[in-house]
């Protein structure tokens, strides 16, 4: 038997990359990058977020806000396994420990090597599907191909944000891109090893590559058709707000008389805006969406504390 844990290989390489890994030289290192680099970060989309607060760039802010939960979520997860890492190391152990038990039985290398090699396809798959999302994310940024020498633009990136310095050569904001679009790759990996560990240690409950298939499948078609709707509920809403806000922008003066007192009938009729429903119960919208997914894991933390 060659390898001593149910953990993927590549799960145990990433480890130190994410500053998690304690004993390494180079630990201090890697947790003040993360901690500098998303800062920066952040302070870059504060900085959008301040300068494109108004109705007309509404969905580039959620963009702006959904980015920085994104890296709230990974940058939490860092440190919750940063300020746990003895209690990581110490489950590794007992799992290396297990795995030299199961070595002096054939049925115990059968089990743990099926484990092990289960383990490693629920890794691939997380890691692959999340460096695809991050190629699919940045593709349009970097296909743009905009000239920073135009000041007339606002040339875009891969996440709202703006840089606390001016990008006006084509070279630095190449330069930009591509450090943008590696730390995005090593964000989702961070993100992708953590899902993998954790997924790794439900890997022993009866049947887990079937029940995780099941759940997964079923979870990801239900949220992202509830995102749909919500999405679809969202931009009704914000279209109906931008035609008050077009008629009241509106170069009214210049009108005749009859024809003005129309646009009050339209900024009136605007502030009754068109909705999706769900069975007129509530409307549907990304901040319905939020209370969804949130009530979603509040009930799944119940049941599991039943369980």
């Amino acid at each position: 038997m060659t390898r001593k844990s149910t953990v993927s290989h590549i799960v145990m390489l990433l480890l130190p990359m994410c500053g998690i890994w304690p004993g390494r030289s180079t630990i201090l290192i890697t947790r003040l990058f993360w901690i500098a680099s998303i800062a920066f970060i952040v302070l870059c989309q504060y900085l959008y977020f301040s300068t494109h607060l108004n109705p007309q760039d509404f969905f580039n802010l959620v963009h702006c806000f959904s980015s920085f939960l994104a890296y709230a979520k990974v940058f939490t997860k860092l440190v919750a396994f940063w300020i746990n890492q003895q209690k990581l190391v110490e489950t590794l152990a007992l799992i290396t420990d297990d795995w030299n038990d199961c070595a002096n039985s054939d049925i115990g290398v059968r089990v743990t090597m099926h484990k092990a090699k289960l383990s490693d396809r629920i890794t691939n798959a997380i890691l692959i599907l999340h460096t695809m999302t991050i190629v699919g994310y940045c593709l349009g940024a970097i296909l743009a191909g905009a000239d920073a020498t135009d000041e007339a633009i606002e040339l875009t990136y891969a996440n709202k944000m703006q840089l606390p310095f001016n990008v006006n050569t084509q070279r630095t904001y190449r330069f930009v891109l591509i450090a943008e679009f590696m730390h995005l790759i090593l964000c989702n990996l961070v993100a992708g090893v953590v899902n993998a560990i954790l997924l790794t240690l439900a890997i022993g409950t009866p049947d887990a590559k079937e029940q995780i298939m099941k759940c997964l499948l079923f979870f990801s078609t239900t949220n992202l058709e509830a995102f749909i709707f919500c999405y679809a509920g969202e931009y009704l809403s914000n279209k109906s707000k931008t035609i008050g806000f077009a008629m009241y922008n509106c170069p009214w003066y210049n009108l005749r008389p009859n024809d003005s007192r129309v646009l009050l009938f339209v900024i009136l009729r605007s502030q009754k805006q068109l909705t999706l429903t769900a069975g007129k119960m509530m409307e549907l919208s990304l901040e319905s969406f939020t209370r969804i997914m949130n009530a979603s894991g509040s009930y799944l933390s119940v049941l599991l504390a039943m369980q």
